[in-house]
């Protein structure tokens, strides 16, 4: 069932000084390793292994939310709908989040922290509730409503408003927000947002700075492509 939407239609003020990814190639003579590359290597062996498993199966509950969750993103992307659940998304989403989000700057677009060696693309930034914002979607089976339960998630968007901060000096985040949206059935969906304070922010910007030291150490390996 396959059909175009255009949520963010009323709310693009497109900036152009942000970068796709091949466009932040020529900027660069090597690209330093992705955000999600150095969290992935922080993962524990067994946990990575067991993370390799249920993604070869297509059965499994991590594959099947996995494609959902991209299903989602594409949807957000592109405004293309392939299913009833994603439509279903979509529309929670349009009711409980996008009423709040004033302008989109940019989706999809590249960064780069040359001095610190690390780079990744985020999914949105524009005007949240008033404020600059740094946002990142995330479908998930069940809420995530502590930090503990979405660490990895927000030491990424941290390491996103680090290198935004070192690329647009003028254009600083104001702050970063996760847009959760869970449930694995239409009746169990739901919404949930978390906006990160500047302690937050300050302690999942160290831990990923932790895990690039660790990474660039070489004491991590990693199972994933980027």
């Amino acid at each position: 069932m396959a059909k175009k939407t255009n949520l963010f239609a009323d709310k693009l003020v497109e900036k152009d000084m942000y970068f796709t990814r091949a466009q932040l190639n020529k900027t660069v003579d090597v690209m330093p390793p992705s955000v999600t590359r150095i969290i992935s290597a922080a993962i524990k062996p067994r946990d990575r292994d067991f993370m390799k498993k249920q993604m070869r199966d297509k059965s499994s509950p991590m594959y099947k939310a996995t494609t959902k969750g991209r299903n989602f993103h594409k949807a957000l992307e592109t405004g293309e709908v392939v299913d009833d659940f994603t439509e279903r998304l979509v529309e929670l989403f349009q009711k409980d989040i996008l009423t709040d989000i004033d302008e989109v700057w940019a989706q999809e677009k590249s960064l780069v922290h040359k001095d610190h060696g690390f780079y990744g693309k985020f999914d949105g930034v524009g005007i949240y509730k008033g404020k600059l914002t740094l946002f990142d979607y995330k479908k998930t089976n069940k809420p995530k409503t502590t930090n503990s339960s979405m660490r990895n998630y927000l030491v990424q968007v941290c390491a996103y408003k680090k290198a935004h901060d070192e690329m647009y000096p003028d254009f600083k985040i104001e702050q970063v927000s996760l847009f959760n949206l869970h449930g694995k059935t239409t009746e169990e969906l739901g919404s949930n947002v978390k906006t990160l304070s500047i302690a937050e922010v300050g302690a999942h910007t160290d831990l990923f700075y932790k895990h690039l030291m660790e990474y660039q150490a070489g004491l991590k390996t990693v199972y994933v492509r980027d």
